[in-house]
């Protein structure tokens, strides 16, 4: 564990994170515990905390029960199943180039022994915790099997009851935490206004895309109909100009989709915006100062966001991975008659 220590606290957070579905959950459930360990061996806290952050934003942006996953998938209009076969390719180099990178870093970065660091996650309750997770993954699992998404969520809350059922938890109790929440988890009635700024936004985006007002600018940008890297480059370019203005992961996810979907899905295919929100709008959120998402990572970690974000490898790497992919399948690309590149799933292995 010690010698890999960068990588081992990459992996299990990107494990746990792919189970919770939340960057935010697999950072207090191992982070915290991952961040003293490191202290304590005398490493430096912005690669750990860089190491952990890139874990966890690999569910974040990859797990079906994420909701950022769901909200882009709806916000571009195809499937879970769909919109996963078209974000794995990416993540697939995105995760061997970070582990890569943190291996070199867990070789050249000196570390000193201290037991005490080891014990203090050995003696974490690891069966209440795996017991814990049992209903995202049985979520996960039927959400991956197909199933509607009110099953899939009907049969991940009843087997949460049937466990806080089991551990002598009485009703009272459960549904007071179902509304205020537990500790630092929030209840429904915290989550109104995060509700209430969706439907905003969505209402927004409708409004925009119903009277295009912003279309005549994305045509003047998008002049480019056949090269799908460049339209790559520049829809990147588009959603980390919106994520610098906006203080949350959502808003960015549901404008940047919205706005240029009719472009991709008439000249290219909306699974390949999929991707590239995926690799770009979604991690973005989390290497922008102002963004809560960031805060909130940071306050976890206790690391400044401008301090770990050199160390987020898996943030800095996916919107360049995501331009490398479009830019090799448009040399792959077949043509039409007119000499422009065809794309579609079957050719792009989506």
């Amino acid at each position: 564990m010690l010698v890999c220590f960068f990588t081992i606290a990459f992996l299990v957070t990107a494990m746990m994170s792919m189970v919770v579905g939340s960057a935010i959950a697999s950072l207090s459930i191992v982070g915290v515990p991952m961040m003293v360990a490191g202290e304590q061996l005398g490493l430096p806290g912005a690669v750990v905390a860089g190491a952990l952050i890139s874990g966890g934003f690999v569910g974040d942006r990859t797990s079906p029960i994420s909701s950022s996953f769901q909200l882009l998938r709806a916000s571009v209009e195809i499937d879970s199943r769909a919109h996963l076969r078209a974000i794995m390719p990416t993540l697939k180099w995105g995760f061997a180039f970070t582990i890569s990178i943190f291996l070199l870093l867990d070789f050249f970065v000196k570390k000193t022994v201290v037991t005490s660091a080891l014990l203090t996650v050995s003696q974490l309750d690891w069966i209440g915790i795996t017991v814990s997770l049992l209903p995202p993954v049985v979520l996960l699992i039927m959400i991956l099997l197909g199933q509607e998404m009110k099953r899939c969520f009907t049969l991940g809350i009843v087997t949460a009851v049937v466990i806080l059922l089991g551990r002598g938890v009485e009703i009272g109790v459960w549904l007071e935490g179902l509304a205020f929440g537990i500790n630092s988890l929030n209840g429904l009635l915290d989550m109104l206004p995060f509700i209430i700024f969706i439907l905003i936004v969505g209402a927004y985006c409708q409004v925009m895309e119903d009277t295009q007002m912003v279309q005549p600018y994305i045509e003047r940008i998008f002049s480019n109909k056949s090269s799908l890297s460049k339209n790559t480059a520049q829809s990147i370019g588009v959603a980390a100009g919106v994520s610098l203005i906006s203080p949350n992961q959502s808003f960015p996810i549901i404008l940047t989709a919205r706005t240029l979907f009719p472009h991709w899905n008439s000249y290219f295919n909306s699974v390949h915006l999929a991707r590239i929100i995926a690799d770009s709008t979604v991690v973005f959120a989390g290497l922008v100062p102002w963004s809560l998402l960031a805060i909130l990572c940071s306050t976890i970690v206790g690391v400044p966001v401008l301090t770990y974000a050199p160390f987020a490898i898996f943030l800095l790497v996916m919107p360049l991975i995501t331009w490398t992919y479009s830019y090799v399948n448009h040399k792959r690309g077949s043509e039409r008659r007119d000499g422009s590149p065809v794309y579609d799933q079957k050719q792009q292995g989506l």
